[in-house]
């Protein structure tokens, strides 16, 4: 009886939102509140922080216009917009963005400096 309770009722609390699978196939994304999912057919298969985050992007050599090497240092603000992409688009969206960083730094610094 509480297991089956325990499994019903979702608290999600403010700042998260949860990815519902059902028997394996995406099926809702659940925001901040009381939510209650169908019990052993539902579970939750992601749990995501909507709150800013803040990435640390590794340090890389850039060759300017000129040639010259240069060593960049950068921090990445991310904010979660699209749960379901985040989840499901890439395997890990936190190296996926900073992958990105990096090549946008690269790209911007070459051309521009």
């Amino acid at each position: 009886m509480y297991i089956t309770l325990a499994t019903t009722i979702r608290i999600v609390p403010q700042g998260q939102q949860l990815i519902i699978e059902r028997l394996g196939k995406y099926k809702t994304t659940l925001g901040t509140s009381l939510n209650i999912l169908t019990p052993f057919v539902d579970r939750v298969a992601y749990r995501l922080s909507t709150k800013d985050q803040i990435l640390n992007v590794p340090s890389q050599d850039v060759i300017t216009k000129d040639n010259a090497l240069v060593k960049v240092n950068a921090i990445c603000f991310i904010k979660i917009i699209d749960t379901q992409k985040a989840a499901y688009g890439v395997e890990n969206y936190e190296r996926a963005t900073i992958g990105l960083v990096m090549t946008f730094l690269r790209s911007t610094i070459g051309r521009w400096i």
